[in-house]
């Protein structure tokens, strides 16, 4: 997150195998998919990072803290996303000391960066347990309930976060992103985006996904004047993160194509390894004309995302403009086996 308004994407996608890759509204409905990505998506409190030393009033109710040089190096395997490692040593503190709740806490934080939301869950309940309630629990369990699709239960742990802290921004933006994706409301997710931006005025991502769900709304000019926010905050901020520039290159490639190139090589040289990079790259370059440009772009989008439909069917299309007929037949035979093991996407 792939679960999130999968029917209508999976339509839309269906749609681009019979319309121009420049066509805006299917192909912003299919670019979902590989935009927001799996449920990974949501901000997490680990981003906080908040001082895991900072933890023994509650444990000290049942017993004394983990020891000074043990939570030391824990904080230090946060601090540099070692989380690998992390999870060992606090799986190991957590045998020593059943009692601290920061331990379980650091532990669910960081079976939920290795990818293990049941893990991270049941860690969390744990430091709950233990009388942890905290804002940052609140959001990385919210956060773990969303990567198992109990949207529910990520909503009710949203909402604990805000009562705890009112004026926190992380929580209404994970909000704005669930209705944004799991949901397909984008009236709704703008309304959660609002909010986190009043909390956090600066927030690139807030910015970003408002352009974007203003611009799948049909509302081009406060898209643009969103993406034109997200980008100087981006830029300002030295941050490597090359939505906003991918999103106004979809904006401006209808009537401003060499515009749109610039910004589309601009979220490449940001993101080279985001295969939507590439496939809105590969647009720009085929609106100016320069049909072996997009398919260099196309080919490794493919290469970034194997079974991501999307390129390989504008890479058809291209191929077949080109007279490539039997590039063109290959292509179509991919699709049609990958289609067979996963179904349409």
């Amino acid at each position: 997150m792939k679960q999130r308004g999968t029917g209508i994407l999976q339509s839309c996608l269906c749609l681009m195998s019979r319309q121009p890759v420049f066509t805006l509204g299917p192909l912003l409905w299919a670019l979902v998919l590989v935009l927001l990505g799996p449920p990974s998506i949501l901000a997490v409190a680990g981003e906080e990072r908040p001082d895991v030393k900072a933890s023994t009033a509650l444990s000290e109710k049942h017993g004394p803290a983990a020891s000074p040089v043990a939570t030391g190096k824990l904080s230090q395997l946060v601090r540099e996303e070692r989380w690998r490692e992390a999870a060992e040593l606090a799986e190991a503190l957590a045998k020593e000391l059943p009692y601290d709740p920061m331990v379980f806490y650091w532990l669910g934080e960081a079976r939920l960066q290795l990818g293990n939301p049941i893990g991270s869950v049941q860690a969390l309940r744990s430091a709950q347990r233990l009388g942890l309630d905290t804002k940052s629990l609140h959001e990385t369990l919210g956060a773990a309930y969303y990567a198992l699709y109990q949207f529910k239960l990520f909503e009710d742990q949203m909402q604990r976060a805000i009562e705890i802290d009112p004026r926190a921004s992380r929580p209404w933006y994970n909000l704005g992103r669930y209705y944004e994706t799991a949901r397909g409301d984008f009236t709704g997710a703008l309304k959660f985006f609002e909010k986190a931006k009043e909390m956090e005025p600066e927030d690139e991502k807030s910015w970003a996904h408002t352009g974007f769900c203003l611009e799948v709304s049909g509302r081009i000019d406060e898209a643009r004047r969103a993406y034109e926010t997200a980008i100087a905050l981006v830029e300002s901020k030295g941050v490597q993160w090359s939505l906003p520039h991918q999103g106004m290159s979809r904006l401006l490639i209808g009537d401003q194509p060499e515009s749109a190139l610039q910004f589309a090589r601009k979220a490449v040289q940001i993101e080279p390894n985001v295969d939507s990079n590439h496939l809105v790259l590969a647009r720009a370059y085929e609106k100016l004309g320069k049909l072996r440009e997009a398919v260099s772009e196309l080919g490794e989008a493919i290469r970034l995302s194997p079974t991501n439909l999307v390129p390989r069917r504008v890479l058809a299309r291209i191929y077949g403009l080109l007279g490539m007929k039997d590039a063109a037949q290959n292509e179509l035979k991919m699709i049609q086996e990958i289609t067979q093991v996963y179904g349409a996407r």
